[in-house]
């Protein structure tokens, strides 16, 4: 399912109430998109990352935002997986990372 406002202007793009739910995954988006000045921000939450094909498990939650002139924007992200199973990374409880452009501030493993 597939939802939500596409609007464009002067300012740019602006997509409010963006909304795509389905096979156990949901994902949320909204925000301005300009050659200017971009603020977009979106999240993400995968119950199941079996659905993402053999060998994946668990669950995951991402948030992340786009901020400034497109060419020279800012993207911020961080997520966090639950009981996480991906190839043959097994029995990992939790992963919770950070990151702000252009490096990986933090990540956190927990077995």
């Amino acid at each position: 399912q597939l939802s939500g406002k596409l609007r464009r202007d002067e300012t740019g793009t602006r997509l409010s109430d963006g909304k795509m739910v389905g096979n156990g995954i949901e994902l949320l988006v909204g925000g301005l998109v300009s050659s200017d000045a971009s603020d977009l921000a979106g999240q993400i939450r995968v119950v199941d990352l079996s659905v993402l094909g053999p060998g994946f498990g668990g669950a995951l939650q991402a948030e992340g935002r786009l901020t400034g002139p497109l060419e020279t924007g800012h993207i911020s992200a961080s997520a966090t997986g639950q009981r996480l199973r991906i190839e043959s990374w097994t029995g990992i409880r939790s992963v919770t990372l950070a990151a702000t452009e252009p490096q990986l501030q933090r990540i956190c493993v927990e077995r």
